[in-house]
């Protein structure tokens, strides 16, 4: 899992689609969230990376908007309630986003603070 050193006493973690999703969220937002990836919306969770996950208290998924985005995403969503899903408010992805001017840091910070019940913002 790419980005898993940074979980380390970690209280939230942010699942990207991919690395670069992964660096730009972690440039703009590392404060915030550790940052990961597992490189494409296929690959799978395994077990020895999902315990590393286990303090943390707050996983968000932010993976592409699209239909393997979405499949691979729910995959992640149906491990444990802890996870939960986000989406850019425009564009494909969170680099789509921030070309379009988009503010990475607010999302996130955003996107922590929503309760469980409410996570998924339309916009």
């Amino acid at each position: 899992m790419y980005g898993a050193d940074h979980l380390a006493d970690r209280e939230v973690a942010l699942f990207c689609e991919g690395e670069f999703d992964a660096l730009l969220a972690g440039q703009e937002a590392g404060n915030l969230t550790a940052t990961v990836t597992l490189s494409s919306a296929t690959a799978i969770l395994s077990s020895r990376w999902y315990a590393e996950l286990t303090h943390c208290h707050t996983i968000l998924v932010a993976y592409d908007r699209d239909a393997a985005g979405e499949k691979g995403a729910n995959r992640l969503l149906s491990l444990s309630p802890r996870f939960r899903p986000i989406q850019v408010p425009h564009g494909k992805d969170i680099g789509e986003f921030y070309l379009k001017g988009g503010d990475v840091y607010h999302w996130i910070e955003q996107a922590i603070q929503i309760p469980t019940h409410n996570c998924l913002k339309e916009s």
